[in-house]
Protein backbone atom coordinates (compact mmCIF):
# COMPACT_ATOMS: atom_id res chain seq x y z
CA UNK A 1 0.00 0.00 0.00
CA UNK A 2 1.35 3.20 -1.03
CA UNK A 3 2.40 6.06 1.66
CA UNK A 4 -0.38 8.94 1.52
CA UNK A 5 2.44 11.87 2.07
CA UNK A 6 0.44 14.63 4.13
CA UNK A 7 -0.15 18.00 3.36
CA UNK A 8 1.29 21.00 4.95
CA UNK A 9 -2.69 21.75 6.18
CA UNK A 10 -2.80 17.94 7.33
CA UNK A 11 0.86 17.83 9.31
CA UNK A 12 -0.40 21.84 11.21
CA UNK A 13 -3.86 20.53 11.96
CA UNK A 14 -2.32 17.28 13.28
CA UNK A 15 0.37 18.73 15.73
CA UNK A 16 -2.07 21.59 16.69
CA UNK A 17 -4.31 18.76 18.11
CA UNK A 18 -1.49 17.27 19.70
CA UNK A 19 -0.15 20.23 21.51
CA UNK A 20 -3.56 20.83 22.70
CA UNK A 21 -4.12 17.50 23.90
CA UNK A 22 -0.79 17.50 25.92
CA UNK A 23 -1.23 20.19 27.53
CA UNK A 24 -4.83 19.90 28.42
CA UNK A 25 -5.92 23.17 26.70
CA UNK A 26 -9.08 23.75 24.60
CA UNK A 27 -9.06 25.10 21.02
CA UNK A 28 -6.31 27.09 20.67
CA UNK A 29 -6.02 30.96 19.93
CA UNK A 30 -4.44 32.27 16.93
CA UNK A 31 -1.67 34.14 18.10
CA UNK A 32 -0.81 31.84 20.83
CA UNK A 33 2.64 30.51 21.67
CA UNK A 34 1.44 26.97 21.13
CA UNK A 35 -0.16 27.44 17.75
CA UNK A 36 3.23 29.66 16.75
CA UNK A 37 4.96 26.52 17.87
CA UNK A 38 2.58 24.14 16.05
CA UNK A 39 3.16 26.14 12.91
CA UNK A 40 6.65 25.85 12.72
CA UNK A 41 6.61 22.21 13.67
CA UNK A 42 4.60 21.53 10.73
CA UNK A 43 7.03 23.32 8.63
CA UNK A 44 9.98 21.31 9.64
CA UNK A 45 8.19 18.15 9.29
CA UNK A 46 6.69 19.00 5.83
CA UNK A 47 10.04 19.47 4.79
CA UNK A 48 11.50 16.10 6.23
CA UNK A 49 8.53 14.29 4.06
CA UNK A 50 9.78 16.25 0.97
CA UNK A 51 12.99 15.23 1.38
CA UNK A 52 11.98 11.57 2.18
CA UNK A 53 10.01 11.57 -1.38
CA UNK A 54 13.18 12.92 -3.09
CA UNK A 55 15.47 10.58 -1.56
CA UNK A 56 13.02 7.62 -2.49
CA UNK A 57 12.58 8.58 -6.44
CA UNK A 58 16.87 8.70 -6.31
CA UNK A 59 16.67 4.44 -5.45
CA UNK A 60 15.26 4.03 -8.83
CA UNK A 61 16.61 4.40 -12.04
CA UNK A 62 13.39 5.49 -13.68
CA UNK A 63 12.74 8.63 -11.38
CA UNK A 64 16.29 9.15 -10.44
CA UNK A 65 17.81 12.67 -11.41
CA UNK A 66 21.19 14.83 -11.72
CA UNK A 67 24.02 12.85 -10.20
CA UNK A 68 22.01 10.10 -8.71
CA UNK A 69 20.98 8.97 -12.54
CA UNK A 70 24.12 9.82 -13.53
CA UNK A 71 25.61 6.80 -10.55
CA UNK A 72 23.00 4.83 -11.61
CA UNK A 73 23.45 5.08 -15.76
CA UNK A 74 27.58 4.34 -14.71
CA UNK A 75 26.80 1.37 -13.00
CA UNK A 76 25.25 0.26 -16.38
CA UNK A 77 27.76 1.58 -18.24
CA UNK A 78 25.95 4.17 -19.67
CA UNK A 79 27.66 8.04 -20.02
CA UNK A 80 25.62 11.59 -20.15
CA UNK A 81 26.65 12.32 -23.62
CA UNK A 82 28.54 16.46 -23.23
CA UNK A 83 27.98 19.10 -24.90
CA UNK A 84 30.01 20.20 -27.89
CA UNK A 85 31.08 23.18 -29.53
CA UNK A 86 30.46 24.69 -32.86
CA UNK A 87 33.32 25.42 -35.55
CA UNK A 88 33.46 26.26 -39.26
CA UNK A 89 34.97 29.00 -41.23
CA UNK A 90 34.32 32.88 -41.85
CA UNK A 91 35.28 35.53 -44.43
CA UNK A 92 37.65 38.21 -43.24
CA UNK A 93 38.23 41.18 -45.52
CA UNK A 94 41.21 43.64 -45.38
CA UNK A 95 44.23 44.42 -46.75
CA UNK A 96 46.81 42.08 -48.40
CA UNK A 97 49.08 40.91 -46.17
CA UNK A 98 47.05 41.78 -42.61
CA UNK A 99 47.91 38.78 -40.35
CA UNK A 100 44.82 37.17 -38.35
CA UNK A 101 46.63 35.75 -35.49
CA UNK A 102 45.16 32.43 -33.69
CA UNK A 103 43.36 33.13 -30.66
CA UNK A 104 41.95 36.41 -31.53
CA UNK A 105 38.01 36.26 -30.85
CA UNK A 106 35.05 37.48 -32.44
CA UNK A 107 31.67 37.84 -31.13
CA UNK A 108 27.79 37.33 -32.13
CA UNK A 109 25.24 40.14 -31.50
CA UNK A 110 23.93 37.52 -29.24
CA UNK A 111 27.12 37.43 -26.74
CA UNK A 112 28.39 34.42 -28.33
CA UNK A 113 32.13 34.45 -28.70
CA UNK A 114 34.65 32.52 -30.76
CA UNK A 115 38.12 32.03 -31.50
CA UNK A 116 40.17 31.93 -34.26
CA UNK A 117 41.81 28.43 -35.08
CA UNK A 118 45.26 29.40 -36.80
CA UNK A 119 46.60 31.78 -38.26
CA UNK A 120 45.80 33.37 -41.63
CA UNK A 121 46.73 36.27 -43.93
CA UNK A 122 44.92 38.10 -46.17
CA UNK A 123 45.41 37.58 -49.94
CA UNK A 124 43.17 38.99 -52.51
CA UNK A 125 41.67 41.40 -49.76
CA UNK A 126 40.02 38.38 -47.80
CA UNK A 127 40.58 35.22 -46.40
CA UNK A 128 39.08 32.31 -44.96
CA UNK A 129 39.20 32.05 -40.86
CA UNK A 130 38.73 28.84 -39.08
CA UNK A 131 36.74 29.53 -35.87
CA UNK A 132 35.65 27.59 -33.01
CA UNK A 133 32.78 28.23 -30.19
CA UNK A 134 34.36 28.95 -26.66
CA UNK A 135 31.32 27.99 -25.06
CA UNK A 136 30.11 24.45 -25.61
CA UNK A 137 26.00 24.27 -26.61
CA UNK A 138 23.66 24.02 -29.40
CA UNK A 139 22.94 28.03 -29.09
CA UNK A 140 26.87 28.51 -30.66
CA UNK A 141 25.50 27.12 -33.82
CA UNK A 142 24.97 29.74 -36.37
CA UNK A 143 23.12 29.65 -40.23
CA UNK A 144 25.66 31.13 -43.37
CA UNK A 145 25.33 35.01 -43.66
CA UNK A 146 25.82 35.78 -39.85
CA UNK A 147 28.07 38.61 -39.10
CA UNK A 148 30.78 38.34 -36.09
CA UNK A 149 32.61 41.19 -34.87
CA UNK A 150 36.21 41.17 -33.21
CA UNK A 151 36.70 41.62 -30.27
CA UNK A 152 39.44 43.92 -30.89
CA UNK A 153 39.87 44.34 -34.17
CA UNK A 154 43.27 43.49 -35.59
CA UNK A 155 45.41 45.83 -37.67
CA UNK A 156 44.39 46.37 -41.46
CA UNK A 157 40.88 44.37 -40.98
CA UNK A 158 37.55 45.44 -41.42
CA UNK A 159 34.75 45.48 -37.96
CA UNK A 160 32.83 42.21 -39.55
CA UNK A 161 33.74 38.92 -40.94
CA UNK A 162 30.79 36.62 -42.76
CA UNK A 163 30.02 32.99 -41.62
CA UNK A 164 30.62 30.69 -44.77
CA UNK A 165 27.51 28.17 -45.73
CA UNK A 166 26.57 25.90 -44.32
CA UNK A 167 27.52 28.06 -41.21
CA UNK A 168 28.56 27.00 -37.90
CA UNK A 169 27.94 23.20 -36.83
CA UNK A 170 28.70 21.02 -34.31
CA UNK A 171 27.46 22.53 -31.25
CA UNK A 172 25.23 20.32 -28.74
CA UNK A 173 23.59 20.88 -25.04
CA UNK A 174 24.62 19.18 -22.14
CA UNK A 175 22.04 15.83 -22.76
CA UNK A 176 19.24 16.45 -20.32
CA UNK A 177 17.98 13.62 -17.90
CA UNK A 178 15.20 12.41 -19.73
CA UNK A 179 17.79 11.58 -22.29
CA UNK A 180 19.82 9.85 -20.22
CA UNK A 181 17.21 8.30 -18.79
CA UNK A 182 15.95 6.78 -21.62
CA UNK A 183 18.91 5.09 -22.66
CA UNK A 184 19.69 3.76 -19.32
CA UNK A 185 16.40 2.20 -19.33
CA UNK A 186 17.15 0.67 -22.73
CA UNK A 187 20.17 -0.63 -21.30
CA UNK A 188 18.09 -2.66 -18.80
CA UNK A 189 15.71 -3.74 -20.88
CA UNK A 190 17.72 -4.47 -23.85
CA UNK A 191 20.88 -5.86 -22.67
CA UNK A 192 23.60 -6.36 -25.46
CA UNK A 193 23.43 -9.18 -27.78
CA UNK A 194 26.51 -9.13 -30.19
CA UNK A 195 25.14 -6.62 -32.69
CA UNK A 196 21.59 -6.61 -31.90
CA UNK A 197 19.24 -3.86 -33.69
CA UNK A 198 18.47 -2.48 -30.22
CA UNK A 199 22.67 -2.69 -30.24
CA UNK A 200 22.91 -0.15 -33.08
CA UNK A 201 20.88 1.92 -32.03
CA UNK A 202 22.24 2.04 -28.49
CA UNK A 203 25.81 2.87 -30.20
CA UNK A 204 24.61 5.35 -32.36
CA UNK A 205 22.62 7.72 -29.59
CA UNK A 206 25.97 6.96 -27.80
CA UNK A 207 27.02 10.06 -29.83
CA UNK A 208 26.49 13.76 -28.37
CA UNK A 209 24.18 15.33 -30.68
CA UNK A 210 22.21 12.11 -31.85
CA UNK A 211 18.38 12.31 -30.95
CA UNK A 212 17.28 8.88 -32.87
CA UNK A 213 18.33 6.13 -34.81
CA UNK A 214 16.62 3.42 -37.15
CA UNK A 215 18.36 0.21 -37.51
CA UNK A 216 18.05 -1.28 -41.21
CA UNK A 217 19.13 -4.79 -41.29
CA UNK A 218 20.58 -5.81 -44.97
CA UNK A 219 19.41 -2.16 -46.01
CA UNK A 220 22.52 -2.21 -48.51
CA UNK A 221 22.41 -6.06 -49.24
CA UNK A 222 23.55 -9.28 -47.71
CA UNK A 223 25.55 -8.91 -44.52
CA UNK A 224 24.87 -4.69 -44.32
CA UNK A 225 23.34 -3.08 -41.62
CA UNK A 226 22.09 1.10 -42.65
CA UNK A 227 21.95 3.21 -39.48
CA UNK A 228 19.35 5.99 -40.03
CA UNK A 229 20.44 9.58 -37.56
CA UNK A 230 17.76 12.60 -36.41
CA UNK A 231 19.88 15.02 -34.87
CA UNK A 232 18.57 16.18 -31.18
CA UNK A 233 16.99 19.48 -31.11
CA UNK A 234 14.57 21.31 -33.44
CA UNK A 235 16.10 20.40 -36.82
CA UNK A 236 15.91 17.05 -36.93
CA UNK A 237 18.51 16.45 -40.38
CA UNK A 238 21.80 15.60 -39.25
CA UNK A 239 24.91 17.69 -40.48
CA UNK A 240 27.81 15.19 -42.41
CA UNK A 241 29.90 15.87 -39.77
CA UNK A 242 27.43 14.17 -36.61
CA UNK A 243 26.77 11.29 -39.40
CA UNK A 244 30.76 10.90 -39.65
CA UNK A 245 30.82 10.63 -35.90
CA UNK A 246 28.28 8.07 -35.51
CA UNK A 247 30.02 6.09 -38.51
CA UNK A 248 33.40 6.11 -36.61
CA UNK A 249 32.02 4.95 -33.58
CA UNK A 250 29.87 2.19 -35.10
CA UNK A 251 32.69 0.87 -36.91
CA UNK A 252 34.24 0.50 -33.66
CA UNK A 253 31.55 -1.47 -32.16
CA UNK A 254 30.31 -3.70 -34.55
CA UNK A 255 30.62 -7.19 -35.30
CA UNK A 256 33.55 -7.61 -37.46
CA UNK A 257 31.42 -9.40 -40.23
CA UNK A 258 29.17 -6.72 -40.58
CA UNK A 259 28.98 -3.54 -42.77
CA UNK A 260 27.17 -0.73 -41.09
CA UNK A 261 26.73 2.87 -42.87
CA UNK A 262 25.41 5.70 -41.14
CA UNK A 263 23.17 8.13 -43.31
CA UNK A 264 21.22 11.24 -42.71
CA UNK A 265 17.71 10.98 -43.79
CA UNK A 266 16.72 13.71 -46.38
CA UNK A 267 13.94 16.09 -45.13
CA UNK A 268 10.81 16.18 -46.27
CA UNK A 269 8.15 19.57 -45.97
CA UNK A 270 5.24 18.87 -44.47
CA UNK A 271 3.01 21.91 -45.62
CA UNK A 272 -0.46 22.60 -43.92
CA UNK A 273 -3.08 25.06 -44.17
CA UNK A 274 -5.50 26.28 -41.65
CA UNK A 275 -7.98 28.18 -40.45
CA UNK A 276 -7.92 28.87 -36.80
CA UNK A 277 -9.92 30.06 -33.86
CA UNK A 278 -8.74 32.57 -32.29
CA UNK A 279 -6.21 33.80 -34.99
CA UNK A 280 -3.89 35.44 -33.31
CA UNK A 281 0.30 35.41 -33.22
CA UNK A 282 0.10 33.39 -29.99
CA UNK A 283 -2.42 31.33 -30.95
CA UNK A 284 -0.20 30.52 -34.34
CA UNK A 285 2.66 30.02 -32.20
CA UNK A 286 1.37 27.54 -30.28
CA UNK A 287 0.22 25.25 -33.01
CA UNK A 288 3.10 25.79 -35.03
CA UNK A 289 5.01 24.88 -31.46
CA UNK A 290 2.77 21.64 -31.46
CA UNK A 291 3.08 20.47 -34.76
CA UNK A 292 6.88 20.83 -34.61
CA UNK A 293 6.63 18.79 -31.49
CA UNK A 294 4.71 16.04 -33.82
CA UNK A 295 7.44 16.28 -36.08
CA UNK A 296 9.72 15.32 -34.03
CA UNK A 297 7.78 12.68 -32.16
CA UNK A 298 6.33 10.29 -34.88
CA UNK A 299 8.56 11.29 -37.72
CA UNK A 300 10.51 8.07 -38.83
CA UNK A 301 11.74 7.12 -42.50
CA UNK A 302 8.92 4.99 -43.52
CA UNK A 303 6.55 6.05 -41.43
CA UNK A 304 3.09 7.95 -41.78
CA UNK A 305 2.19 10.86 -39.80
CA UNK A 306 -1.89 10.50 -39.40
CA UNK A 307 -4.65 13.29 -40.27
CA UNK A 308 -5.68 12.31 -37.07
CA UNK A 309 -2.97 13.04 -35.20
CA UNK A 310 -2.22 16.61 -36.66
CA UNK A 311 -5.27 17.41 -36.15
CA UNK A 312 -5.03 16.28 -32.52
CA UNK A 313 -1.64 17.92 -32.20
CA UNK A 314 -3.78 21.61 -33.44
CA UNK A 315 -6.77 21.15 -31.36
CA UNK A 316 -4.04 20.32 -27.70
CA UNK A 317 -2.38 23.81 -28.50
CA UNK A 318 -2.49 26.16 -25.70
CA UNK A 319 -5.31 29.02 -26.42
CA UNK A 320 -6.59 26.83 -29.16
CA UNK A 321 -10.80 27.30 -29.64
CA UNK A 322 -11.33 25.64 -32.77
CA UNK A 323 -10.16 24.83 -36.39
CA UNK A 324 -10.19 23.37 -39.76
CA UNK A 325 -7.50 21.53 -41.37
CA UNK A 326 -8.23 22.42 -45.25
CA UNK A 327 -4.26 21.04 -46.06
CA UNK A 328 -3.01 18.05 -46.23
CA UNK A 329 -6.11 15.95 -47.30
CA UNK A 330 -4.88 12.94 -46.33
CA UNK A 331 -2.34 11.26 -43.73
CA UNK A 332 1.57 12.17 -44.60
CA UNK A 333 3.65 9.33 -45.88
CA UNK A 334 7.06 9.60 -45.09
CA UNK A 335 9.96 8.01 -47.29
CA UNK A 336 12.08 5.20 -46.92
CA UNK A 337 15.03 7.65 -46.68
CA UNK A 338 12.74 11.05 -45.29
CA UNK A 339 12.41 12.19 -41.88
CA UNK A 340 9.25 14.97 -41.61
CA UNK A 341 9.76 18.53 -41.05
CA UNK A 342 7.48 21.20 -40.38
CA UNK A 343 7.28 23.17 -43.37
CA UNK A 344 4.75 26.27 -44.59
CA UNK A 345 1.91 26.71 -42.83
CA UNK A 346 -0.85 29.02 -44.95
CA UNK A 347 -3.42 30.42 -42.27
CA UNK A 348 -6.45 30.57 -44.29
Amino acid sequence: MPFDRPTLAVLYDRVAQDIAAELGLGPLLPRSVELVLARILAHASHGQHAHIDWTGRQVFPDTAEGLYLERWAAVWGVNRTPAETADGTVTAQGLNGSVIAAGIELRSTNGLRFAVVAEVTIVGSSATVAVVALEPGAASNLPGGVKLSWVSPPTGLQAQVTVQAPGLEGGVDLEDDESLRQRLLRRIQQPPQGGSKSDYEAWALEVSGVGKAWVFPQQFGEGTVGVAVAAAGLDPIPTAGLVEDVQELLELRRPVTAQVTAWAPEALDVDLTIQLTPDTLAARTAVEDSLTDLMLREGAPGGVISRAQIESAIATSPGWQSHVLLSPAGDVVIGANQLPVLGVITWA
